[in-house]
């Protein structure tokens, strides 16, 4: 499971929309540089700082939560994807995958196959998430589901460098 990939931050403010100034301000830049020395740890408390700041880059929530996945705290990870998905100008897309991806590190199924289905019904040409469900959909013996979504990701995929895997567990699925 690869986090979805993000991208840098505005340093100082940029226009979103044409009421909404987006601001970064030391706290958020000081993690982002740690981040960017994947010193996520350290990067943490900064992160945390901004996040009830009014309009912050909501990127702060990918950064945060990933942080918190590199360092193993999957269930934070996925608490501040969530949060981040209730924010209306935050990346839907990402928050939805990683938190999928925190759920799925946490053993909780279910919870990873409804975030992956987020980010699917929203965005059906991300392909990342149609394989994660399946392999969440098989953790829960949901085998047609699985094999469906296999299959779709192939489609989406066709030179994956898994696809014999791949086709192979279809075969057994079938």
């Amino acid at each position: 499971n690869v986090l979805a990939q993000i991208k840098k931050p505005a340093l100082k403010f940029k226009e979103e929309a044409e009421t909404t100034i987006i601001v970064s301000n030391e706290d958020y830049n000081s993690g982002y540089e740690l981040f960017l020395l994947n010193k996520p740890k350290e990067a943490i408390p900064f992160f945390e700082k901004c996040i009830d700041v009014e309009n912050i880059d909501p990127n702060v929530y990918i950064y945060l939560g990933v942080a918190y996945y590199q360092i193993g705290d999957f269930t934070r990870s996925l608490a501040i994807c969530v949060k981040g998905l209730a924010k209306d100008n935050t990346n839907h897309k990402v928050l939805a995958y990683n938190a999928g991806n925190s759920a799925y590190a946490l053993g909780n199924y279910a919870r990873a196959d409804a975030c992956y289905a987020i980010a699917i019904k929203d965005f059906p040409d991300f392909t990342a998430p149609y394989l994660n469900r399946a392999n969440a959909q098989l953790k829960q013996d949901h085998l047609q589901d699985a094999k469906e979504n296999y299959i779709k990701y192939l489609e989406l995929e066709p030179n994956d460098p898994q696809r014999e895997n791949i086709e192979k567990l279809i075969a057994l699925l079938s």
